[in-house]
């Protein structure tokens, strides 16, 4: 019996925590991947009319199995799209504080890194994901 209490009270825990999206982007592979495959597919339909390269690159990502690279689109897709912004920022509640922190992070700590990454500060993306994630960690935290 006290294993059964035990099982549903760590998956309540589980469930509360990822509700933050950066949490469950971080350390949940159900999250991540629903969270990778929903940003996909809104830079997806804006692309209908690009280059055959470019849709290619992102068949190219939807294939991968690889974090790093789940991770990398998902922070910079935050930064250079609206419409990506506003998915991960909705899921929080409407004036609540955790959405405020977490607006104010992606402006003042997500995109200067990704700005950095574009203008070449960065010796890999590697090296940008593990910054970013270290600062979702210790900057942002988790609810």
């Amino acid at each position: 019996m006290a294993r059964k209490t035990s099982a549903s009270m760590y998956q309540t825990i589980e469930a509360q925590r990822c509700a933050d999206v950066f949490y469950g982007l971080m350390f949940n592979e159900t999250v991540k991947l629903n969270i990778f495959q929903n940003t996909l597919d809104i830079l997806k339909k804006q692309i209908k009319h690009k280059s055959n390269r470019l849709k290619y690159a992102f068949n190219q990502i939807e294939k991968s199995n690889n974090p790093t690279l789940q991770h990398t689109l998902i922070c910079f897709a935050i930064t250079q799209d609206e419409n990506v912004l506003h998915y991960i920022i909705n899921h929080y509640p409407a004036d609540s504080t955790r959405k405020k922190e977490v607006q104010d992070y992606i402006q003042d700590n997500l995109t200067p890194k990704t700005h950095n990454l574009l203008n070449g500060e960065y010796r890999s993306i590697v090296e940008y994901i593990d910054d970013v994630r270290a600062s979702i960690a210790i900057e942002l935290g988790f609810e």
